[in-house]
């Protein structure tokens, strides 16, 4: 038998153990690249611009901030890669209304959003509002009893409360920002003012303000804060399901905290 025969005859002695190698070929191929498409799955959130300290961009042009390091935090739990685009809040909702991003964060929930956007259990945050006032103040101011005469400082526009906004009994003063409110109230022309407790501590430390004091406003909601999902998303559900699962396990570790705390000081 010349070799080309016996390579033939050796060919057809071993046709099932080859066929069997091609098919175990094929099969990691398809484990290992599906395993790999999964490892480069991105999706798009979207958040509110302007809107520290939830969302900051710091002096080298990074997204950071209490919403974002939790997002960032529980993609980097979930295995997946993530893109962060910040809008103005109404454009936000409207690309994760429609399907355009998978998720949107810095947001509460409301009846006429779920009809658009998947909850998971755990929120990123809650709301809570506080009473700060300036060392002329004595005791503590924690419900709208404890004001009695005095003016409260708010910013223009901006919902406490019911009981509080439509208190027509209350004296209120308005400033145009955050800025102007903690000022007043550091420089003694005014000496109380409401606002959210997360957002007033960051703006007193921005401004190094010293020597105020924050009472939790007893009387007032709290509101959760989310990162939800979109239900027109292709990879809403999806993202809905590893990052609901993410979140748990951020929360059970005392992340979500310890970052809610971080940013809560001043």
């Amino acid at each position: 038998m010349n070799t080309k025969h016996w390579v033939i005859a050796q060919m057809e002695t071993r046709k099932p153990e080859i066929m069997v190698r091609i098919m175990l070929c094929l099969i990691l191929i398809l484990v290992f690249g599906s395993t790999e498409i999964q490892a480069e799955q991105e999706y798009i959130f979207v958040g509110m611009e302007n809107y520290p300290p939830f969302n900051i961009i710091d002096d080298q042009g990074q997204l950071t901030g209490l919403d974002i390091e939790i997002v960032k935090k529980a993609a980097k739990v979930a295995g997946v890669r993530l893109k962060i685009k910040l809008y103005p809040w109404g454009r936000a909702l409207d690309l994760v209304r429609h399907g355009d991003v998978a998720g949107v964060f810095n947001c509460g929930k409301k009846p006429e959003r779920e009809a658009f956007l998947l909850y998971p259990e755990i929120p990123i945050r809650y709301v809570a509002f506080a009473f700060f006032v300036n060392e002329h103040v004595k005791g503590k101011i924690e419900r709208i009893k404890d004001i009695g005469n005095q003016e409260v400082g708010v910013v223009r526009d901006y919902f406490v409360s019911k009981e509080f906004n439509d208190d027509p009994a209350i004296e209120k003063y308005y400033a145009v920002d955050m800025k102007q409110l903690f000022l007043q109230v550091a420089g003694n022309r005014r000496k109380i003012a409401v606002h959210s407790w997360i957002a007033g501590a960051y703006e007193i430390k921005r401004l190094g303000i010293k020597k105020l004091r924050a009472f939790l406003y007893k009387d007032a909601p709290t509101y959760p804060s989310y990162l939800a999902f979109s239900k027109a998303s292709p990879q809403g559900k999806e993202a809905y399901e590893k990052f609901s699962l993410s979140l748990k396990q951020l929360e059970k570790e005392g992340f979500i905290d310890k970052i809610y705390q971080k940013y809560s000081r001043f």
